[in-house]
């Protein structure tokens, strides 16, 4: 008898597991002699894992064995006495999980200029399809905020005037991804990089990558009535997102500033060294078949068309 092999990695692919993923677990199921198949204990303590607090999916697998002649049957658990030569054969009930953890369906990345909008899509992403957003920006904050090993490693970095380097920061969010055990998420901020963006992709394939383009003109006029609340990073725009009250922000009541480098002269430059770092991971993306642009003037604009597709991949 041989195991029906080419159904399990389709139907656990079904069910919103990685292809990859699912493939791993499918190796760990074994034949154990030439008549009885189980599933192994590697396969089973795999499952295990997932359950723990992650999300839980129903799942029901039929594993089929196809006989020397061609039949399918049942995966059934066939024990031999050796002794008597009699072969009792066990009926056995198709293997169910109405249990398994599926990994996060939804793995995505949001891209957008300064300015663009990026902030505020996140957020009603976040809030409509119940994602996790990991924003890398605030990530490095809390780890230096909080000296942190990996805070004090950056803040040396950052106070030379060098960049942090592509291992520093796919480690910084792996780590953040594993925290989530299986939730849906959304990278904000990262990767910069095509290196990165392979790095992340090895790890955590992508299910979208969000491209919020807005004209340059249109950002340019929109930043020089941007203020901030730098402890928090909460933004208000004069005559779009007014604060309640003026020149305060909402949830503290502290001052609110305009940063420099939103001077008009100095966001065309901020744009165009954008547009430079980003191309090779818009072609990347592109390569994958993972690139979704939304062109705008507004988020409101955008959002209808982001919503949808983003439905489109959650199934609501």
């Amino acid at each position: 008898m041989r195991f029906r092999c080419e159904k399990l990695p389709r139907l656990i692919s079904s069910c919103g597991l990685e292809c990859n993923r699912a493939l791993e677990m499918f190796e760990s199921v074994r034949l154990i002699g030439r008549s009885t198949s189980v599933v192994s204990m590697k396969f089973c303590a795999i499952m295990e894992g997932f359950l723990r607090k992650a999300l839980v999916v129903a799942l029901c697998v039929t594993c089929l064995l196809v006989t020397s002649d061609g039949k399918q049957a049942d995966l059934g658990r066939q024990q031999e006495d050796q002794d008597t030569g009699s072969t009792t054969k066990t009926a056995m009930v198709g293997v169910s999980y109405s249990r398994m953890a599926a990994q996060a369906a939804f793995r995505a990345v949001i891209l957008g200029a300064p300015g663009s909008g990026k902030g505020t899509i996140s957020a009603r992403i976040v809030k409509q399809f119940d994602v996790k957003h990991i924003s890398s920006g605030d990530k490095l904050r809390y780890h230096i905020a909080n000296q942190t090993d990996l805070g004090k490693k950056v803040k040396k970095y950052l106070d030379s005037g060098m960049l942090v380097p592509d291992e520093t920061m796919i480690a910084l969010i792996s780590e953040e991804i594993k925290t989530l055990e299986g939730r849906n998420w959304l990278l904000d901020g990262f990767p910069r990089t095509r290196a990165q963006a392979e790095a992340l992709q090895k790890i955590y394939p992508l299910s979208l990558v969000i491209n919020v383009d807005v004209p340059d003109s249109v950002i340019v006029e929109r930043l020089k009535n941007r203020w901030v609340h730098l402890p928090s990073g909460r933004v208000y725009n004069i005559g779009f997102n007014d604060p309640k009250v003026p020149g305060r922000d909402d949830v503290t009541g502290e001052l609110l500033v305009q940063r420099p480098d939103d001077q008009p002269e100095v966001v065309q430059e901020r744009l165009h060294v954008y547009a430079t770092k980003t191309k090779p991971l818009i072609d990347y993306y592109k390569q994958l078949n993972v690139l979704k642009s939304f062109a705008g003037n507004t988020t409101d604009s955008m959002w209808p068309a982001i919503k949808e597709t983003i439905g489109q991949y959650l199934g609501r």
